[in-house]
């Protein structure tokens, strides 16, 4: 059984102010796991279109072709992905600084 839905289960059994606080936590958690994802997955692709980039490049220059239109958008790509990537991550940061503020903040009285 994962943590999460031990943590879940606890939250249901919890008192109404503690339950939502740990509810809150886990959509908070199940959201960053989905920017996490969706930053190493645009990484991987900016990644992949350098590698096909500098194949495209050799391919060009052993064969003759002109490959400039190519190159120059498979580059293109690869940035895009990039500053997306460094977008999403940022992102992230930010919902894990909110994650922290709202364990550190004190229980409603």
């Amino acid at each position: 059984m994962s943590i999460a839905r031990v943590w879940w289960q606890g939250s249901c059994a919890a008192p109404a102010g503690e339950g939502a606080g740990i509810r809150t936590q886990l959509e908070i958690l199940r959201r960053r796991a989905r920017l996490i994802r969706m930053a190493v997955g645009l990484s991987a692709s900016a990644v992949g279109n350098i590698g096909i980039l500098i194949t495209v490049l050799f391919l060009g220059l052993l064969f003759g072709w002109d490959v400039g239109y190519a190159c120059a958008a498979l580059f293109i790509a690869s940035m895009g992905c990039l500053v997306a990537a460094m977008l999403v991550f940022v992102t992230e940061l930010f919902s894990s600084l909110t994650a922290l503020e709202l364990t550190t903040e004190p229980p409603p009285r």
